[in-house]
């Protein structure tokens, strides 16, 4: 693996890292509980928006990329560990 290849791997899991907390409070949005003044629009639940299943498609399928895209650089950190105490 070179440098290059690295480099790039580290850019992409840090641009993935970026994209992770606003999925994390989409979620804790979602988890929160209703408190007595937030009473739910009834003309709101029933129009659901298409949109929604979709976006979490791709949450789901990018937080199993980040998770790989983790292990990797763990990896390369290792190699390259284990490249600079050889030198």
């Amino acid at each position: 693996m070179t440098t290059k290849h690295s480099l790039i791997l580290f850019s992409l899991a840090v641009f993935l890292f970026s994209l992770l907390p606003a999925s994390v409070l989409a979620q804790q949005a979602a988890q929160a509980p209703q408190t007595p003044t937030d009473k739910p629009n009834p003309e709101a639940s029933s129009t659901p928006c298409p949109d929604v299943e979709p976006l979490r498609k791709n949450i789901t399928q990018l937080n199993i990329e980040l998770q790989r895209l983790k292990k990797r650089v763990a990896e390369l950190e290792k190699e390259r560990l284990a490249n600079s105490i050889q030198e």
